[in-house]
């Protein structure tokens, strides 16, 4: 917290039995509050999206949902546009592959008295389906607002009152809420949440929730144990077991998601992990399945992502340490379909975006990325100021020369339309439509329109100064 700008942070760790929560600091804008972990609110962001996918396999696990049916079905507050012939489902949801476009607006507001009942929130503004569902993955927080919708319309309850009954209930989270701004959020007298904070989740299942470290510990402890806490069952063992094996990846060679959860390989050991930010709060919420040992690590202050980052790395490589690698990758010749790997793609936030949000989405979504082939049959990327080299191993699928991570290309009708960073998918752009030459089309055109407007009116006042009509 010394070397960040970090106000205050909680911890807490389970390793079987064993069950450890520690504070540090001050609670948020209360630097005479000390961080206590069993009272102490923090923003989680989105990792509130784990205690929505955990309400929705109780769901699923009570047979009041499935996860391969179409949601629509279920769903009274949002009809779903039927684009393709294939429905959206649970699995989709929680997989981040429905095929909507990403959806910023309605996501959050600056004043609590301005958070829309949900319903409300997910039936506005319904993105739209740019894909067949099963695809890509495209994360986006409409997915797990839609899912709590889908909690609420199945349940008969609000999703804060179900999640607050079947969930926190009996895991003990007596601490946790999806209020949008808990008074317990900043303990110091005279000062109220209103008074500091101006960002406000309006999807609360993908961002709203507030909880404790000791709170997050019982969440962890229901996922290692099976699904009981102290004797209390809230969900059963295999429902437990379907939310951490593979629901979906573009390949075999790449980590993908478990359900609502993503997968991260460290070495042999496997992860099932959420992390969450928003301004001034960042934390991590992760899984060692097969270890039985699980991590929460939150922090605030205006360096919190990096002081979470800091801690959540140290305490990840001191429980599944990353092997050294001192491998490096030569091509054995070129690619196989070299001519069609090179180009610009760009983020599918914004090259499927359909909205006025796509500008917004260009500017925030990061650089594109460029891809060419070296003499030597190397595939170098370069995006921003960061350059790599890959080799084929198999067709369409790379390896990094050093790294342990894989780059993938998807091709349709012989065409290579998208290159796949992980889950990251990026569109091939055809050469109208990148930003440098629509950038010289435009200064053409603006170049043109001012002639036309200079030369028009220089020649009506030379008619006019000999006479003319």
């Amino acid at each position: 917290m010394s070397d960040h700008d970090a106000g205050g942070l909680a911890v807490a760790g389970v390793d079987g039995d064993d069950v450890l929560t520690s504070g540090y600091g001050h609670a948020f804008e209360s630097e005479d509050v000390p961080v206590r972990p069993d009272e102490t609110l923090f923003r989680v962001a989105s990792v509130s999206k784990v205690v929505t996918w955990t309400a929705a396999m109780q769901l699923v696990d009570r047979d009041r949902l499935a996860v391969d049916a179409p949601v629509n079905a279920a769903l009274d507050a949002v009809d779903l546009p039927q684009t393709y012939d294939r429905s959206i489902t649970l699995e989709h949801l929680a997989t981040h592959t429905p095929g909507f476009q990403v959806r910023a607006q309605g996501d959050s507001v600056s004043d609590p008295d301005h958070v829309r009942p949900l319903a409300e929130s997910v039936s506005t503004d319904v993105p739209t389906r740019v894909r067949p569902p099963g695809e890509l993955h495209q994360y986006t927080n409409y997915a797990a607002a839609l899912t709590g919708q889908l909690l609420a319309d199945v349940s008969g309850r609000p999703f804060g009152t179900y999640v607050a009954e079947d969930v926190f209930e009996p895991l003990g989270m007596t601490r946790s809420t999806f209020e949008p701004a808990p008074p317990g959020l900043v303990p110091a007298e005279d000062t109220s949440v209103e008074d500091v904070v101006d960002f406000y989740s309006d999807v609360a299942p993908a961002s709203g929730l507030h909880t404790t470290a000791a709170d997050m510990a019982a969440l962890l402890r229901l996922h290692l144990n099976g699904g009981v806490v102290d004797g209390e069952r809230v969900l059963s063992e295999r429902a437990v077991e379907r939310m951490h094996q593979r629901w979906f990846t573009p390949h075999e060679r790449v980590d993908g998601m478990a359900f609502g959860l993503f997968e991260e390989s460290r070495g042999e050991t496997r992860l099932v992990r959420h992390g969450g930010g928003v301004p001034q709060f960042a934390c991590e919420f992760a899984l060692l399945p097969e270890d039985g040992v699980g991590l929460f690590v939150v922090a605030h202050g205006s360096e919190a992502s990096s002081a979470k980052r800091t801690v959540t790395d140290a305490l990840q490589e001191r429980l599944a340490p990353t092997p050294s690698n001192d491998r490096r990758l030569t091509p054995s010749g070129t690619p196989e379909h070299a001519s069609k790997l090179a180009g610009r793609y760009r983020s599918v936030n914004t090259t499927d975006n359909e909205t006025a949000e796509k500008l917004v989405f260009g500017l925030l979504t990061g650089s594109p990325i460029d891809v060419r082939v070296a003499d030597d049959g190397r595939l170098i990327t370069e995006q921003g100021g960061s350059r790599d080299e890959w080799v084929e191993v198999e067709p369409l699928v790379f390896d990094h020369v050093e790294e342990d991570s894989t780059l993938l290309f998807r091709e349709d009708d012989g065409e290579v339309t998208h290159l796949l960073d992980g889950l990251g998918a990026y569109e091939k752009l055809g050469v109208h439509e990148q930003l440098s030459v629509q950038g010289w089309l435009a200064t053409v055109a603006t170049v043109t329109a001012l002639t036309g407007l200079l030369g028009w009116s220089a020649a009506a006042g030379r008619r006019r100064f000999r006479g003319g009509d």
